[in-house]
C-alpha cells in the first residue's frame, strides 16, 4: 500500500486519503503518536525518510527527517513529550528527533532542521526500538546479537 488512509467506523464506505508517496513506493511502518493525535509518523520500504503527517493538513508530510544514510527499520514516538521521535535503520543508527525544533508556530510544515542527535551506533542494524512507558529517557533498541536499554 502506498497511502495513509483514515477511516470513519460509521461508514467504512468512507474514507480519506491522508498521504500518499510521491513515487508510489509501498510503505512499510506507521506510528500514531500517542501524546499528540494528530501526528502519524511513516516510511517507505528501503526508505532513508521518515514522514511525519499533521492531520489537520494532510497529503503533504508535516516534516521529512532524512538523517539515516540506510534504510529505516523501526520508529518510536516518546510517550513522554509531543515531538521527540526514535528511529532506528539499517546503517546501525538510532536517531532523537525533536520535530518542533524547527517550527516558529505550531503545525507548520518543516523542511529543517530539526533538532537530533544519534542515540546509539551499534556494531549491527538495529531491528526495532521502543521508549520505555515508565522512564522518559530510557529507550530498548535490538540489533541482530543483543538488545540495548539506552538511558538518554
Amino acid at each position: 500500500m502506498t497511502d495513509v488512509v483514515l477511516f470513519l467506523c460509521r461508514s467504512l464506505a468512507s474514507s480519506t486519503i491522508v498521504y500518499e508517496t510521491p513515487d508510489k513506493t509501498a510503505l512499510l511502518r506507521l506510528a500514531w503518536n500517542k501524546r499528540d493525535d494528530r501526528f502519524i509518523a511513516t516510511f517507505a520500504d528501503d526508505s532513508t525518510k521518515i514522514s511525519v503527517i499533521d492531520l489537520r493538513r494532510p497529503i503533504y508530510p508535516m516534516a521529512e527527517l532524512d538523517q539515516h544514510k540506510a534504510g529505516v527499520n523501526s520508529m518510536s514516538w516518546s510517550p513522554h513529550s509531543r515531538y521527540d521521535l526514535c528511529s532506528a535503520g539499517e546503517d546501525n543508527t538510532a536517531i532523537v528527533y525533536d520535530i518542533c525544533a524547527g517550527m516558529t508556530r505550531p503545525g507548520e510544515i518543516v523542511d529543517g532542521p530539526w533538532s537530533s542527535y544519534t542515540l546509539l551506533k551499534s556494531d549491527e542494524p538495529i531491528n526495532q526500538i521502543r521508549w520505555s512507558p515508565t522512564e522518559p529517557n530510557c529507550i530498548a533498541l535490538c540489533d541482530e546479537k543483543a538488545l540495548h536499554v539506552v538511558q538518554m
